[in-house]
Formats: C-alpha cells, sequence, structure tokens
C-alpha cells in the first residue's frame, strides 16, 4: 500500500496503461503531473562498434559521489532530496562524467538508471560540441561489453536529445509516461 502524504513517482508506465492509471488515481484523488518520454535502444552488436575520441584536454571517468552536488543542481527534476536519490543511483549503478583535466570540472555526464540510460547533461558552455555524443557512447559501449542492451530514455520535448541518439544509431521502441503524483490534500494543506 502507497502512503501519498508526499510525492510519489510512477515510473515508465507504458503509454497504454496510462489511462486505466490514470483512472484509478482520480478516484482516489490523487492528481498527476504528466512528463512524456520515448525509450530508445541499440543492439549490442552496433553499440560494442562505437568509436570515439576523448579531447585532449578532457578526460572521462566513472561518477562518483563528489559530483552530486553539481549533477542535482542542474537536473531539471531536481527536489528536496534528490541529492540522495542522485548519490544511490551513482553508488549502485554508476555513470560517466567528462571532465576538463585543467580544473577538473564536470561539463557533461549521463547516468546509469533503472531503465537504462539517463540524466544526460552538458553544461551550457560546452553544449553543441558532441560532449553528449561523447559520454553516451561512451555508457553505450560499456553496457554492450557487459552483455547489456543500450537502453536510454528522453523527454518527449527535447528534440535536441531524440536526434543526437537517431544519429548515434538508436532506434526509438516505445513510449513511456513518467508521472510526478500527489494526494490532493497534501496540496491544499501546503498552500
Amino acid at each position: 500500500k502507497l502512503k501519498w502524504n508526499r510525492k510519489c513517482l510512477i515510473y515508465a508506465m507504458l503509454i497504454d496503461h496510462y489511462p486505466t492509471i490514470q483512472k484509478a488515481l482520480n478516484q482516489i484523488n490523487i492528481v498527476s503531473q504528466e512528463i512524456p518520454c520515448s525509450i530508445w535502444w541499440m543492439p549490442i552488436e552496433d553499440a560494442l562498434h562505437l568509436e570515439f575520441q576523448i579531447p585532449s584536454n578532457m578526460y572521462v571517468a566513472r561518477l562518483t559521489e563528489q559530483d552530486v552536488s553539481v549533477i542535482n543542481s542542474h537536473w531539471p527534476h531536481s527536489y528536496p532530496g534528490s541529492d540522495k536519490y542522485l548519490k544511490f543511483i551513482i553508488g549502485m549503478n554508476g555513470g560517466y562524467g567528462l571532465y576538463l583535466k585543467s580544473t577538473n570540472a564536470l561539463i557533461a555526464w549521463i547516468m546509469r538508471i533503472q531503465i537504462g540510460m539517463g540524466t544526460l547533461h552538458v553544461m551550457d558552455e560546452y553544449k553543441r560540441k558532441g560532449y553528449g555524443s561523447l559520454i553516451t557512447k561512451v555508457l553505450t559501449k560499456q553496457l554492450a561489453q557487459e552483455g547489456v542492451y543500450p537502453i536510454a530514455s528522453t523527454l518527449n520535448n527535447n528534440n535536441i536529445s531524440q536526434a543526437m541518439f537517431t544519429k548515434l544509431g538508436f532506434k526509438k521502441c516505445t513510449s513511456v509516461m513518467y508521472l510526478e503524483c500527489e494526494k490532493v490534500e497534501t496540496l491544499v494543506k501546503s498552500n
């Protein structure tokens, strides 16, 4: 039984299931914010042949707990306590970051999340230089080397990420819905 006294996330629900879930939530006085997403995949054989070159003034390393504050401050879905969630995901699943050699500054990252790959981000001043593709290739190839199909999730309104995954050779395989849910009484109390 779920406790509805705080926000809840329904994770990667297939679009076909959405009307039934939404009807059930309405019956128990739950409001939800819809976050429509696309799921992308690449055959392992294709991922194993990905090539990339790391610029000489940068390096790639696994994400660590020290990266959480930077990631959380740029994550559009952050919430009170989301740093703990990100720390947990990095500790359990990992991810990769692209860092400047001169300052060790994290400029791009991708995390291995429940569904596959996600939380891809490039700092504003480094966008449109191929760093998102680079860090995605690193994790994609790592997953393939482990025998895991590379799967990624993008927001439906993120045309740049969708174009990048298409260019890398990923195929869109389905659509899902994330729902941020909250009981109406909780909203009334907080206002």
